[in-house]
């Protein structure tokens, strides 16, 4: 079973709104319950962790809706659970067996994005280098699905197999090349903007 086999989202969210938790939750409280364990699943996905996440926005629910925190994070669990059909740990184990379940063929499709880096902070329009890898992390993490943490990590072993130079060494000179003359030529596009306005309001 993966992640994918669980039916969509919004398929469960019948389901938490007759849950126990979100019984006495008025119909805001109730969307924003929903948002908050949509950004922990995000979190999950991304890093594949989501303690800190999820005890800071409990606190932070409980302190704007006059609860406690330990009922704010029982309401995200139990809400994330009726959304997804997965408790947050189960999730976020089952990520872990994705990884360690990869073939051989799917560790080596890593290599088809790291010219896609390049290509997005060359042709990019001030795209930095570290904003690619994140595009295409998250681009191979759906696609195998495992987290973009995981997938950002076989695109780095895949280039400094075949390399011999340091992955973030080679992004480094990609945006000197690349984003760094962008957002240089941007600034001074921007400022012969403000100055030419100046000028502008100083004849008037």
């Amino acid at each position: 079973m993966t992640i994918s086999d669980q039916a969509t989202p919004e398929t469960h969210d019948d389901e938490g709104r007759e849950s126990f938790s979100a019984k006495l939750l008025t119909d805001t409280q109730y969307e924003d319950f929903m948002d908050v364990t949509k950004i922990v699943e995000r979190n999950i996905n991304t890093e594949g962790r989501f303690k800190e996440k999820l005890q800071d926005l409990s606190y932070a629910m409980a302190r704007t809706e006059n609860m406690k925190a330990e009922r704010a994070e029982v309401i995200v669990r139990d809400l994330f659970k009726a959304r997804t059909g997965y408790s947050l740990n189960e999730m976020r184990k089952q990520l872990e067996t994705n990884f360690e379940q990869l073939t051989s063929d799917q560790v080596n499709s890593a290599a088809t994005h790291i010219d896609k880096i390049r290509v997005r902070v060359e042709t990019g329009d001030k795209i930095t280098f570290r904003r690619a890898v994140s595009h295409e992390a998250a681009d191979l993490g759906s696609s195998l699905n495992i987290t973009d943490a995981a997938a950002r990590s076989l695109i780095k072993d895949s280039f400094e197999t075949k390399n011999e130079q340091s992955f973030y060494d080679w992004g480094k000179q990609l945006d000197e090349q690349f984003y760094k003359p962008q957002a240089e030529a941007a600034r001074l596009e921007n400022k012969a903007n403000r100055d030419q306005k100046q000028s502008f309001t100083r004849r008037r």
